[in-house]
């Protein structure tokens, strides 16, 4: 024959039919985390809806790591704004609306 390649295994598919939540838990992938990711793919979800019908949307009084988290998401400054507070995000708000 003109193809003399060596014989393998055949593929070992069994691994594809691992329940996904399953594999992520194997990796070292804990609950908070899958918790915070669904928070902030939610959070952006809403932020996308709330932007392309004209709202705006203010995150207030997020820690560093909680912005950190929603910016590495995809919850850009274009479809949100930051405050350091509720305070802050209030005035802003009146501000827009004058």
């Amino acid at each position: 024959m003109a193809f003399d390649a060596p014989s393998r295994p055949p593929p070992d598919h069994t691994d594809s039919f691992t329940p996904k939540l399953v594999t992520v838990w194997r990796e070292g992938y804990g609950l908070a985390n899958l918790r915070a990711d669904v928070a902030a793919g939610l959070t952006v979800a809403f932020a996308e809806k709330a932007h392309k019908r004209g709202a705006q949307v203010f995150i207030a009084g997020a820690s560093r790591a909680v912005t950190r988290s929603l910016l590495s998401a995809g919850l850009s400054r274009r479809l949100v704004r930051y405050a350091p507070n509720v305070t802050v995000a209030h005035e802003r708000t009146l501000r827009l609306l004058d």
